[in-house]
């Protein structure tokens, strides 16, 4: 498996702890220190700093081993992780991938406008009406999430970004310009020679996956953000 193997972290160092001085268990890959590191550092300052993060790399290079081990310091971090992972039969489906990551939420009573409410559920054809402003939307999936973490810190993690389809794509990239002040993490997992939400993704961490036999001799983390 080109050394993604997951195995408990057993090492002198101890993981940087998060707000309120909880200390995560986290998942080791092997010859992935680098990345989990840089990971680690930002979600341990979710509560202070929202941030919008793209894993980059080669098909089969472990991005997915990393965004899952990403989820799971998440999890350990009392964190609200919600998942989406493009499916290349569903890239045309308008909102698939927007359905998949605000599931977990849309059971749960809903504090949101009722304009905004109805944009977003007509949207996911949850109720009948005209087609939604796009606007309107993005601002209601944006709302739903930062009123989950104005009580819980939310890690939003989203795999094959490069086959969500282009309407969650432009929701994505519209939440992304708008975490910085909240306790929200995006993370996405985006294949090499694709391009990121339309080059919509403003204030990026660009964190690029090097195979894993290259990590010693490369820095396996290049850091950009914007």
């Amino acid at each position: 498996m080109n050394g993604h193997q997951c195995m408990p972290a057993h090492t002198g160092d101890s993981p940087a702890s998060l707000p309120g001085g909880y200390e995560p268990v986290v998942t080791r890959l092997i010859g992935r220190d680098a990345e989990l590191a840089a990971l680690r550092r930002l979600i341990s300052r979710i509560r202070h700093e929202g941030t919008s993060v793209i894993l980059r790399g080669e098909p089969g290079v472990g991005k997915s081993s990393v965004l899952q081990a990403a989820a799971a310091m998440g999890r350990d971090g009392n964190a609200l992780v919600l998942e989406a992972s493009g499916i290349e039969s569903e890239s045309m489906l308008p909102f698939a991938g927007l359905h998949q990551l605000l599931r977990p939420l849309l059971a749960r009573p809903s504090s949101l406008p009722e304009v905004q409410q109805r944009a977003l559920l007509t949207a996911l054809g949850l109720r009948d009406g005209p087609a939604p402003q796009l606007f309107l939307i993005a601002l209601a999936a944006l709302t739903l999430i930062a009123d989950t973490a104005a009580t819980q810190p939310v890690v939003l993690v989203i795999d094959d970004v490069q086959w969500i389809d282009a309407p969650t794509n432009d929701v994505l990239a519209f939440i992304s310009r708008r975490v910085r002040h909240d306790p929200i993490m995006m993370i996405t997992a985006l294949r090499d020679g694709h391009v990121s939400f339309k080059s919509g993704y403003k204030r990026r961490t660009f964190v690029s996956v090097l195979p894993a036999q290259d990590s010693h001799a490369n820095p396996a983390v290049k850091i950009a953000a914007e």
